[in-house]
C-alpha cells in the first residue's frame, strides 16, 4: 500500500506539468459518476486457505512419494479477476472531492490446489479449486486533482475498502487408488472486515460533461471467514450431505475457544479462526459522466 500511495503522490506532482492550466476562477461543486471495467492481478505470496477444518496452501501443487511432500505454490489473492466499479462523486471544488464506489467482482481468477499421492500403499488425487463469489466492495475515498477544467488531468484516491458481499467457494474432488470419488463443495461467509484502496490516474475531458480516465488501483485487505458450511458432498455418484453429522459439516471460526466446547454432533464445529488474501494491484478504465 505504502507503494501505491508513493505513485499517487508522484502522479499529483508530475501531470501538471502535461496538462493544460486554465486561468483560476471559482468553480461550483460538481456531482459525477465514474463508470468503469478492470483487471486485478493478485500482490499476495501464496497463502492459507480452509479445507475442512484445517488450513492449506491455495494455489499450486502437492506431491507425496510415501515418505515426503514436494510443494510447488503459486502466488494468489482471491480478489484477483475482472470486475466493474459505479462511483458517484462530489468534487467539491476543482481540485477536491469525495468518492463513494462501489466495486463489483464479474469473473473473478479461480485458483487450483493439485495433490497427488504416488505411495503405493495409498495412492490418488485430492484437487481444490478456490474462488470468490460476486464480492462486492464499497470504498468510500478522497480524491484530489490537478483541476477538472483541464482537458488531460491526473487525480488521486485513497481511502477505505470495506467488503459487503460475496462468499469464498472451495470445491474439492478426490479420487482413491479403488476409483473410489468424492466431490465436496464448501462456502465460507465472512466477517465485516476494513482495508484501504487507492488509485493513481488520468482524465481526458471530451465535452462539459463527459470525460475517459485510466487508472492504477489496489486493495489491501484480509477478509476473516465467520462460519463455513459444505453444501454437496457426493460420494460415488451419491449426494449423502443429510447423512453427515452437523459437526462435520459445518463450522465456526474463533479467535478464543476452548476444544472441549466441541462435545455435540448435533452442533457445528467451532474452529480456529484465520485471514484470506484479498490484495490487488490493477488497471481500470471508462467514463466520468458529470450531472
Amino acid at each position: 500500500m505504502k507503494t501505491l500511495l508513493t505513485i499517487s503522490l508522484l502522479t499529483l506532482s508530475a501531470i501538471p506539468v502535461f496538462a493544460k492550466k486554465k486561468t483560476a476562477s471559482h468553480v461550483p461543486p460538481a456531482f459525477t459518476i465514474r463508470v468503469g471495467l478492470g483487471y486485478a492481478l493478485p500482490v499476495a505470496g501464496a497463502e492459507a486457505m480452509v479445507a475442512q477444518s484445517h488450513l492449506q496452501p491455495i494455489s499450486g501443487s502437492q506431491t507425496y512419494d510415501g515418505t515426503y511432500t514436494t510443494y510447488d505454490l503459486k502466488r494468489a489473492s482471491l480478489s484477483a479477476g475482472f470486475g466493474a466499479v459505479l462511483a458517484p462523486c462530489l468534487m467539491l471544488n476543482e481540485h477536491i472531492g469525495v468518492e463513494v464506489g462501489v466495486g463489483f467482482g464479474i469473473a473473478m481468477k479461480k485458483y487450483s490446489l493439485n495433490f497427488t499421492s504416488t505411495d503405493p500403499n495409498n495412492s490418488g488425487t485430492d484437487n481444490f479449486t478456490s474462488y470468490a463469489k460476486m464480492p462486492v466492495i464499497v470504498m468510500p475515498a478522497l480524491v484530489v486533482s490537478t483541476g477538472t477544467n483541464n482537458v488531460l488531468s491526473g487525480y488521486a484516491r485513497a481511502g477505505l475498502a470495506l467488503p459487503v458481499a460475496g462468499k469464498i467457494i472451495t470445491e474439492e474432488k478426490v479420487r482413491d487408488d479403488q476409483n473410489n470419488t468424492l466431490t465436496t463443495t464448501f462456502e465460507i461467509k465472512n466477517r465485516f472486515s476494513i482495508g484501504l484502496c487507492g488509485a493513481a490516474g488520468a482524465r481526458y475531458k471530451l465535452n462539459n460533461h463527459m470525460a475517459l480516465y485510466f487508472e492504477l488501483n489496489g486493495m489491501a485487505i484480509s477478509l476473516r471467514p465467520k462460519t463455513g458450511e459444505y453444501t454437496s458432498f457426493i460420494q460415488n455418484g451419491q449426494q449423502v450431505l443429510q447423512l453427515i453429522n452437523v459437526s462435520d459439516t459445518h463450522f465456526e471460526y474463533e479467535y478464543s475457544y476452548a476444544e472441549k466446547s466441541n462435545n455435540s454432533t448435533s452442533q457445528p464445529t467451532k474452529a480456529t479462526a484465520f485471514s484470506t488474501p484479498f490484495n490487488n494491484l490493477g488497471i481500470s478504465f471508462g467514463l466520468t459522466i458529470g450531472l
